[in-house]
């Protein structure tokens, strides 16, 4: 079970990866607009590089000591992004221009807060909730936020549904995908309030995901 837990960030990766190239080949040989299939193409290979960046985070998994922490949250996540990303992809008929450029830009502004996050981080980094060894990064977006990562991961998953926009993956966006970075930044924070570090961070930034809201 342990062996395989530490495998099971990888698995859904390429879950993962299987659910997003087959219906965005699909989608993308379905607009018969030249700027629509530009707009898709770009957004799809901006999401693909980024997907194969954090596989190498998720082979890395598989050599680290097990973790349990998660409580199934992780998973649960990984469900989310999948449904909405099918979602996304499979009903939406037609691309917007403006809200498409809007979202290309909050794209890669999610994949940059994301990815400056982790690695800020550095080894403290996992997919699976780990304790973290000192000190606590509070550079950059740290000083507004205490998961930043998770923050980026929506405003990213925020703009690739901006692109490929319909009822469906609006929907899959708020309820499933940000619930479970919901409950995710909730069971991490409180697992991580347990080093006396991190709570002194806490007082100095007492925002977990939305500056100056939560």
């Amino acid at each position: 079970m342990k062996n395989f837990q530490a495998k099971t960030p990888l698995v859904t990766t390429i879950i993962s990866a299987v659910f997003f190239l087959i219906p965005a080949w699909y989608r993308l040989l379905s607009f018969s607009n030249v700027w629509e299939r530009t707009i898709a193409l770009i957004t799809l290979l901006i999401y693909a590089a980024w997907m194969k960046w954090e596989s190498a985070i998720s082979v890395k998994e598989i050599s680290r000591d097990y973790a349990a922490n998660d409580k199934y949250t992780m998973e649960l996540a990984a469900m989310a992004k999948i449904t909405t990303l099918t979602m996304a992809l499979v009903f939406t008929r037609s691309i917007d221009f403006i809200p498409a450029i809007i979202g290309i830009i909050f794209l890669v502004s999610g994949i940059v807060v994301r990815t400056w996050a982790i690695k800020c981080l550095g080894k403290n980094y996992s997919h699976r909730i780990r304790a973290i060894k000192l000190p606590v990064c509070m550079d950059g977006v740290f000083r507004f936020v205490r998961h930043p990562a998770y923050l980026g991961t929506f405003i990213a998953h925020l703009g690739f549904v901006l692109v490929f926009f319909n009822t469906f993956s609006i929907l899959s966006l708020i309820f499933l995908w940000g619930g479970a970075v919901l409950v995710r930044t909730i069971v991490e924070d409180k697992y991580l309030q347990n080093t006396a570090q991190y709570r002194s961070y806490s007082r100095i930034v007492p925002y977990r995901l939305i500056p100056w809201i939560w």
